[in-house]
């Protein structure tokens, strides 16, 4: 995991998602599921319960 520390990045520049936790600047990479997939998909099936 990434840190930024000496300026703020919020939001999508690519495929990195820049945001902040708990007074922390974190970068992750963009996930390939979206919404439709985890709801309809039945290996998500244990993580819709």
């Amino acid at each position: 995991m990434a840190t930024v520390s000496s300026f703020y990045i919020s939001g999508t520049y690519g495929g990195l998602t820049f945001y902040t936790v708990k007074g922390r600047q974190l970068v992750r990479s963009k996930t390939s599921i979206n919404k439709k997939r985890f709801q309809q998909d039945p290996a998500f099936v244990a993580q819709r319960q």
